[in-house]
């Protein structure tokens, strides 16, 4: 090839270009290429690109879910106050009680897939194998399916501990 056909970097005149930008369609030399996805891209380009990544399926189900169990612990902690601390809520014990298990349950039903896709998404993005753009998403909504599921066990336990006082009692 005569010297003068060959391509050149659009920022190194003197670099003879190896490949060409994908989303603008620069001339990249050695120097200036970088690869994502098996993708060519100049600096800003890339820089677009990382920044404008929008979150996946699965990100979002992870918020979604995460918001679920902060919705459950929202309507938990005044429900179990109330019906625990004898406010007068209009309820019977028995439909405060049954009201909690529902919640708790939900709250578990929430948290419990919210935390495990969120670790699982996450070690997706850390392996480049999912979109970036979902990072947030999945920190926000993997904590709170944590939170939620923490507050799901101390729940459970103090269920089953009234559980076995109630039963304790009526033996006695």
């Amino acid at each position: 090839m005569r010297q003068g056909l060959e391509a050149r970097c659009a920022s190194h005149a003197q670099a003879t270009a190896v490949a060409t930008c994908a989303r603008c369609g620069g001339f990249l030399c050695g120097e200036c290429l970088e690869v994502d996805d098996a993708a060519p891209y100049c600096e800003p380009c890339l820089a677009w690109r990382r920044k404008n990544e929008r979150a996946s399926g699965l990100a979002w189900a992870v918020m979604v879910l995460g918001s679920l169990a902060a919705l459950m612990v929202v309507l938990l902690v005044p429900v179990a106050g109330s019906f625990f601390l004898g406010g007068d809520a209009g309820w019977n014990r028995e439909v405060g009680f049954q009201l909690i298990v529902l919640l708790t349950l939900l709250l578990g039903a929430a948290s419990v897939p919210s935390l495990v896709l969120g670790l699982w998404e996450g070690w997706r993005i850390r392996q480049r194998k999912s979109p970036r753009g979902g990072q947030r998403f999945v920190r926000l909504g993997t904590k709170l399916g944590g939170a939620g599921l923490a507050v799901f066990v101390c729940e459970a336990l103090y269920a089953v501990y009234v559980a076995w006082a109630v039963m304790s009692a009526n033996l006695d």
